[in-house]
């Protein structure tokens, strides 16, 4: 006689919580969020199209976006994609709900999960410290100096409005009109000091990446000449 050992299983598979498994920081248009379901047991899906997370995303005219199912790392977790959109814009997200579909998550008993609420709650994704940002940083001005201007003297009167916060973006200024950068910084004013013509520009690219438009260029020259030492007759 065959000794057989026979499971019983009747219990229905359960959604244990939804985390994200992006790291911390900013994000902008374009980049992608990945987050992770994560079950009490093995399962199986037969539609990963039929699967929905739903998050909780501010933006132009919406609060709420689909994430798209993608893979299963493992047999008891599913992994989920949500490309940032333009227009998106959020200091955290916020899980809204979880949909796997009727019949479409089952267990190795073919127990259907029915039950799509987390077991541990929905803080992870709260707490996960994304930050979405897509907003375009505003076009900085040059000022301080005159388009068109010859300059006898060192150039120490440059200056720029519409910069945002050091700890907001990162401010840059150009002599070149754009072909290289210098990081500008509040506690140092930018002076030309050596004969020329330069061509004055200035942009900032915020924490998520997002770059400003360049600012109008303002070209200048320089020339200090022959220092006058003594006069004769």
């Amino acid at each position: 006689n065959q000794v057989r050992s026979i499971y019983i299983d009747n219990a229905n598979p359960r959604l244990l919580k939804v985390e994200s498994v992006t790291g911390t920081g900013y994000y902008n248009a374009g980049k992608e969020l990945y987050f992770q379901a994560a079950f009490n047991k093995d399962v199986t899906i037969a539609d990963l199209t039929k699967v929905k997370l739903t998050l909780n995303i501010a933006g132009a005219g919406k609060t709420q976006s689909i994430a798209q199912a993608v893979s299963m790392p493992n047999a008891k977790a599913l992994m989920f994609k949500y490309t940032i959109a333009d227009g998106d814009k959020a200091d955290r997200l916020e899980f809204v709900s979880f949909d796997g579909g009727q019949n479409n998550i089952l267990d190795v008993a073919d127990n259907a999960m029915t039950d799509f609420t987390p077991k541990e709650g929905k803080e992870d994704i709260k707490n996960s410290s994304i930050v979405i940002d897509t907003a375009v940083p505003a076009k900085p001005a040059v000022t301080g100096i005159t388009n068109g201007t010859l300059y006898y003297s060192d150039i120490e009167t440059i200056a720029f409005t519409g910069f945002e916060s050091a700890e907001s973006a990162t401010r840059y200024y150009s002599f070149d009109g754009g072909t290289s950068w210098t990081v500008y910084t509040d506690s140092v004013t930018p002076k030309i000091a050596q004969n020329g013509t330069y061509k004055v520009c200035a942009k900032q690219i915020d924490k998520a990446g997002n770059q400003s438009p360049v600012s109008d260029v303002v070209q200048v020259s320089l020339d200090k000449g022959n220092l006058l030492t003594s006069i004769t007759t």
